[in-house]
């Protein structure tokens, strides 16, 4: 009968044997969630390597259409004061010959104006010289009108 005692500590036993159940088992989840917050960690090393990789690629991939930007519109810029310097000489050219050409026809104008005064001097002057006097003429020298020759009286 003794096996049917109660034993005072028993009681006891049993609440030591649930509290380390209890703890074996807040033991075994914290394990493992140590385990999947170290995965956690390795995975999140793993992506921030790869968006510093695909960080560096984009970086350099910016630099270099920074650059092919920067030469493609130095050279946009030098074709533009290019054709802006051709344009200028061009023009210059255009305005010398120009100026050139103005000062020729400057020219021919005042002869001609001279021409056309001397013509007219001339013109007025066999207009007005048949009233004023006759031609003389050389001798052996023949009138350029026979009509106007005076006839003489044959003796």
């Amino acid at each position: 009968m003794a096996a049917k005692r109660k034993n005072p500590q028993h009681p006891q036993v049993k609440q030591l044997r649930a509290q380390v159940l209890k703890l074996r088992a807040q033991l075994a989840k914290e394990a493992r969630s140590r385990q999947i917050e170290r995965r956690i960690i390795q995975e999140s090393k793993k992506a921030r390597a790869r968006v510093l990789e695909q960080v560096a690629s984009l970086r350099k991939q910016g630099q270099k259409l920074a650059n092919q930007l920067k030469a493609a519109l130095s050279d946009a810029d030098k074709r533009r004061q290019k054709a802006r310097e051709d344009a200028m000489a061009k023009l210059a050219a255009l305005r010398t010959e120009l100026g050139r050409r103005t000062e020729e026809l400057r020219h021919k104008s005042a002869e001609l104006a001279k021409l056309a005064r001397e013509s007219a001097e001339r013109a007025r002057d066999i207009i007005m010289e048949p009233a004023e006097a006759p031609i003389e003429t050389a001798p052996g020298e023949s009138r350029a009108h026979p009509e106007e020759e005076p006839e003489e009286p044959e003796v």
